[in-house]
């Protein structure tokens, strides 16, 4: 999937437009943070570490939570 086909699904997905949705994810097994997803580098980055994720765990499954970042006071 490219960046632009990911993008335009996630704002579907999180049904916003595009300025209210700040796209993070992390990568099950990592103990990092969430890391966001603004750019198509940041998406490359996240697809080359899952599939690294994916032939280190070999037999077990792998997953990657996407989330929108961007917090709204009530």
């Amino acid at each position: 999937m490219k960046w632009e086909d990911f993008r335009e699904e996630m704002h579907q997905y999180f049904d916003k437009t595009c300025g209210e949705v700040q796209v993070g994810f992390q990568i099950s097994g990592e103990p990092s943070t969430m890391s966001y997803l603004e750019s198509e580098d940041d998406w490359d980055d996240a697809v080359t570490r899952l599939v690294e994720r994916m032939r280190a765990a070999w037999t077990r499954p792998v997953s990657m939570e996407i989330k929108n970042m961007v917090r709204h006071g009530t």
